[in-house]
């Protein structure tokens, strides 16, 4: 990766030019700040606005809900030992009771689905289930009642504790009534249980009513499978990033965790409750404010900043590959015109070696040609017989002799067809050399096309791979900045009920990304 793209991946960037923080500083600062400021307005868990991590909101949400209505919901006459449920934090189990199993805000916005409307919960609602009664198995694990023999199955008949108490409930269609802690001894077992059953009494469901003395109304929709409701019907007090009209809860695959982070929702339900004209009338008058519509500004103008530098970021990465592949095919381009003028003077010096070796090859022939002859007609004076002019040199002419001769005028005459032999196997060789030298000039040509193709490849491959880390980034930063203007837009509500004493209801309408 050059230095360029690099430092697109540079959280520094981020935090100075789309969020405006001076140098030293992080999220992690921005968000404990606004988690003081949170406190201060009497927010006590505003640490879940800001928790990236779904699991681990689940678990805090679970704890909190629990804590609250579940320990609430005991009377004078059926106490609870305090030690019995060390999982539940002491500063957890008195707070307000405003927070239910729904009021994660930053719970994840899963998307619609006409195919699995009737569907039973599971993925995402299987986490909830299973958070949910992990936690009330932990608080309802103290001893059980006694109650009178009878054929119901459960503990609460068959075992005796030491303190009895009065029947509460209305009489089941069993013929049995029960206190809140049998009915807490069946909601029990229920979670015991594996195959996710209802809590039953003789067999029989029990009816909504009669675990809605133990527990919420939402912790009872966990216990009896009941569908839940749409976004728009339960969040009364959402904070509006209900995006790309979600509607009722869909359950997503576990797979698709990344993607429910990815887009995070500020739904921050309380029990159902339909606004009236009273209530949405005050809630408009408080939209018109000048704190809200400064702070509608401010989350405006931070959208808008954190939009242009992804854009900027994607702009600069898709420029840093263009360059890549520009730079690649500059130097395809360049080192393909090198190549082939090397090639080519290549292919000159070994034409001029050849005709060298050619031209050599012929004077060595004429050579060869004129001794030939010079030899013959030596030969034939020779076997003429003695030369008049010189009578003093006397010789006899032999059959040999004649024999020789006659031999060197047949090498005479095969002579030319020989030498023409010579050089049709020179030229032949030649030929052969020049042929292997451009099949492997052509060879070092298409290996630099491959080349080229292979680190075309790599460069799209690492462009793809950037953008998919950058996209995962920007799904994070989003997510973070989201959660962040949540907490600021329940800080701002909790500020106008305080300081007008009433209480503010209804949807807080946020600005879209642009």
């Amino acid at each position: 990766m050059t230095d360029a793209g690099a430092d697109i991946f540079d959280d520094r960037r981020y935090l100075q030019e789309a969020l405006l923080l001076p140098d030293g500083h992080n999220e992690d600062d921005v968000d404990t700040q606004l988690a003081a400021a949170a406190r201060e307005t009497g927010i006590e868990d505003p640490d879940l606005f800001l928790l990236l991590d779904l699991s681990t909101a689940i678990a805090n949400m679970s704890l909190t809900s629990l804590s609250v209505h579940s320990c609430g919901t005991h009377s004078m006459s059926d106490p609870i030992d305090t030690d019995t449920s060390p999982t539940v934090p002491m500063g957890h189990r008195y707070s307000s009771s405003q927070f239910t199993f729904m009021s994660l805000p930053n719970s994840p916005i899963v998307r619609p689905s006409s195919a699995k409307k009737s569907k039973r919960a599971s993925a995402i609602f299987s986490i909830f289930r299973k958070e949910q009664r992990l936690v009330l198995w932990r608080l309802v694990r103290d001893p059980v009642s006694h109650h009178a023999h009878s054929a119901c199955s459960s503990r609460s008949h068959h075992h005796h504790h030491p303190r009895h108490f009065k029947h509460q409930s209305p009489k089941l269609e069993c013929g049995h009534s029960l206190s809140k802690h049998a009915i807490r001894v069946h909601v029990q077992e229920a979670l015991e249980k594996k195959d996710g059953a209802a809590p039953m009494c003789c067999n029989r469901p029990l009816p909504r009513h009669v675990l809605g003395m133990v527990l919420t109304a939402a912790e009872v929709d966990l216990m009896t499978d009941t569908v839940i409701p749409s976004p728009d019907e339960l969040s009364w007090r959402d904070s509006g990033y209900s995006e790309n009209g979600m509607s009722s809860i869909e359950l997503p695959n576990v797979t698709d965790t990344q993607m429910l982070m990815s887009e995070p929702s500020a739904m921050q339900a309380s029990p159902t409750h339909v606004i009236n004209e009273f209530e949405a009338a005050r809630l408009e008058s408080a939209l018109q404010s000048d704190t809200f519509q400064d702070l509608l500004k401010e989350q405006r103008n931070q959208f808008q900043r954190v939009s242009v530098f992804e854009a900027n970021q994607r702009q600069t990465l898709l420029t840093n590959y263009r360059h890549s592949l520009d730079r690649l095919a500059t130097q395809l381009k360049t080192t393909r015109f090198e190549r082939e003028q090397q090639h080519m003077q290549q292919i000159e010096r070994l034409d001029d070696f050849q005709l060298r070796v050619e031209h050599d090859l012929h004077e060595s022939h004429r050579a060869e040609t004129q001794n030939v002859a010079t030899a013959l007609k030596y030969m034939e004076a020779y076997c003429a017989g003695p030369n008049p002019a010189h009578p003093e040199i006397s010789y006899a002419v032999t059959d040999e002799d004649r024999e020789k001769l006659e031999r060197q005028r047949i090498f005479q005459r095969k002579l030319p067809a020989k030498h023409d032999s010579v050089i049709n196997v020179l030229r032949a060789k030649q030929e052969r050399d020049v042929k292997v030298k451009l099949q492997k000039q052509q060879s070092e040509m298409e290996q630099l096309e491959q080349d080229y193709a292979d680190d075309t490849r790599a460069e799209q491959a690492m462009y793809e791979s950037d953008s998919r880390r950058l996209d995962a980034i920007i799904q994070t930063r989003r997510s973070r900045v989201i959660r962040r203007w949540n907490l600021k837009f329940e800080i701002w509500r909790r500020r106008w009920e305080k300081q007008h004493g009433t209480t503010l209801l209804g949807k807080i309408p946020h600005e879209d990304w642009p």
